[in-house]
């Protein structure tokens, strides 16, 4: 199965709709063109309905991409002008007709523009709301929303579906010690690394804080665990974070098709985290973690890669997200 990419990451302007959608959508508004067309063709100038035309517009400056709408446009003041001219006693100069395709046809070309640029605005603002402006990975609300149709999906085919959640031990520590600027560059450099290491299928959001989880629809558990290792890698070739003392600890569930909501998903691997810490002394590794690449990668002090394989021990408790980035 072929995994849609995050439209999120497509940039903030990017329409929802799919092509077949947006086919359906320039068919619709030029149908609802043409009828206009006939109405007031029919009604001839006794009956003015020319406002009715811009509700086909606005619905393509809405739905559609610019340059489709714009063929909506053309299109529709072009049927228009050449009705009027066929209706032949509406018009009895040509300077006529020319000074009304003129003029309707601008005001159906404005409307469409500022109903499409006002469209792309908020678009642009929806996605801001569910993305973190410092690392540019989703806020734990745009991560919610998505995550779940995702964990639907993938139950449904009977497809894997791991999820990692990421602590980065003592960033607060270095928060205090070198300013919060400093915190801010390490979050930055953080979720670029994180950009790198995941496909664009792939759902990475910061959840709070230092805290972030990825999702990964239709992968092993194995290749999961690959991509947290390569995340760990690149933390010590970091010098802002091997200056820093900062390092990551991962923990990795798989949904195991219960009928948990992505909440308990997220609870699962948090206390996986967590748990792992307790038990080994800040220095957590799953029997079938990443602790190889973590220990060729040791810096000032050990590397907590606590990338743990199975479920979290009954009583393991749970840590809030602190810091939640989403408004």
């Amino acid at each position: 199965m072929d995994w849609p990419a995050n439209p999120l990451a497509a940039g903030p302007l990017t329409r929802p709709e799919s092509a077949q959608q947006s086919l359906r959508i320039f068919a619709l508004a030029c149908v609802g063109a043409a009828g206009i067309g006939v109405v007031d063709f029919v009604t001839g100038a006794g009956i003015v309905v020319t406002p009715l035309y811009f509700l086909p517009l606005a619905l393509a400056g809405v739905r559609l991409r610019r340059p489709a709408a714009m063929v909506v446009v053309v299109t529709t003041g072009a049927r228009r002008a050449a009705l009027h001219l066929d209706h032949g006693a509406d018009f009895q100069r040509a300077y006529v007709w020319v000074v009304d395709f003129t003029t309707q046809g601008s005001a159906f070309l404005v409307v469409t523009l500022l109903v499409s640029h006002l469209s792309e605005q908020l678009t642009h603002e929806q996605v801001l709301r569910r993305r973190d402006a410092l690392t540019r990975r989703l806020k734990r609300q745009g991560f919610i929303e998505q995550a779940g149709s995702l964990l639907s999906l993938c139950r449904r085919n009977g497809r894997p579906m791991p999820l990692a959640h990421i602590d980065l031990d003592d960033f607060e520590g270095a928060n205090d010690r070198f300013g919060h600027d400093h915190g801010d560059r390490l979050l930055k450099t953080f979720g670029e690394i994180v950009a790198a290491s995941v496909r664009t299928s792939d759902l990475a959001a910061r959840m709070g804080g230092d805290e972030f989880v990825i999702l990964l629809p239709e992968t092993g558990h194995d290749a999961a665990l690959e991509v947290c290792e390569r995340i760990v890698q690149a933390l010590p070739a970091s010098h802002r974070f091997r200056s820093s003392a900062v390092f990551a600890g991962i923990g990795v569930v798989v949904d195991d098709g219960a009928r948990s909501d992505i909440d308990g998903l997220l609870g699962r691997a948090d206390a996986q985290t967590y748990g792992a810490r307790a038990r080994q002394k800040g220095v957590g590794f799953g029997r079938r973690g990443v602790a190889p690449a973590a220990r060729r990668h040791r810096c000032k002090r050990p590397l907590g890669a606590r990338a743990a394989a199975r479920g979290s021990r009954p009583g393991s408790t749970q840590r809030s997200n602190q810091g939640d980035p989403s408004p």
